[in-house]
């Protein structure tokens, strides 16, 4: 029952931290919609932080795997229904731009390993995910943080945020933003 209270009280700071980071009242930078999906224009960009971290699968992902690529960060938790939603599409639009330099990165949130490495095992996922149910990934973000799960974040290959959506996003939006991003 202790641990029961504990997992609740953990899930609900840090729900409670991933919405607070998205609170930061600034003004909207340049952007364009591209379909629904807000994406920053090149000088409005902000570096992104360092994305580092211990996979499902063991390994460690650093900052220079990424480098010079386009990257999908996509935040996500097992047990999140809308995660669910997207999760096809993700693992459509991962294998359709591999080849185009784009890497795709999970982050696994609020979640127990197990139940997150069976997520990956029955949609499929091909790309690392981060083990972080503490939320320090999002955390590291700043003005430009998911506040929510799912969220996707959009990195472009030099490094800059180039476009946070907070909720599921759909395969057409995602290679459109991709295509803009590119």
């Amino acid at each position: 029952m202790a641990s029961l209270a504990r997992g609740a009280l953990t899930c609900a700071t840090v729900t409670s931290l991933l919405l607070s980071l998205g609170c930061t009242g600034a003004s909207p930078r340049p952007g364009s919609d591209v379909e629904g999906v807000r994406v920053y224009e090149p000088a409005a960009r902000s570096d992104a932080p360092a994305i580092t971290g211990q996979t499902l699968s063991g390994q460690m992902v650093r900052p220079d795997d990424l480098t010079g690529k386009v990257v999908v960060l996509n935040f996500w938790a097992s047990w999140c229904a809308p995660c669910r939603l997207e999760t096809p599409d993700l693992v459509e639009v991962a294998h359709e731009s591999h080849d185009q330099g784009v890497e795709f990165v999970g982050v696994n949130v609020q979640d127990a390993s197990e139940k997150a490495e069976a997520f990956v095992s029955a949609y499929g996922i091909p790309y690392e995910n981060i083990f972080d149910p503490a939320g320090r990934v999002a955390m590291s973000f700043s003005g430009d943080a998911p506040n929510s799960i799912p969220a996707t974040v959009v990195i472009d290959s030099t490094g800059r945020v180039a476009s946070v959506h907070n909720g599921p996003i759909r395969r057409e939006a995602l290679l459109a933003v991709i295509k803009h991003v590119k």
